[in-house]
């Protein structure tokens, strides 16, 4: 199981997936016009992934807390870059949990 879990992440980055993704959930989700998300989306994200997996969500509080870790600003809105690792984290436990 240990190879398949190389593998997809090796596949998840040297095929260009993990960039697209990116940038179509950031884009979907963003305020038209403006380069960062609100709280609002993010949750609305997280909960959406977590739901497609048919996993149980995570509570308000641990979105608030990754939200909150994530938006190093502090102002409420989270940059692509700080999205993006959100989105890496959560695929490195969807390919862990295998």
């Amino acid at each position: 199981m240990a190879d398949v879990k190389r593998i997809m992440n090796s596949k998840l980055h040297s095929n260009n997936i993990f960039e697209p993704l990116v940038d179509k959930t950031f884009d979907e989700f963003r305020i038209k016009n403006n380069n960062y998300l609100e709280k609002e989306a993010f949750v609305k994200i997280i909960k959406d992934i977590y739901k497609t997996l048919r996993l149980p969500p995570p509570s308000n509080s641990k979105i608030d807390s990754e939200f909150n870790k994530l938006n190093r600003r502090k102002d409420g809105k989270l940059k692509k870059e700080e999205y993006k690792e959100i989105i890496e984290d959560l695929i490195k436990v969807v390919i862990d949990s295998l």
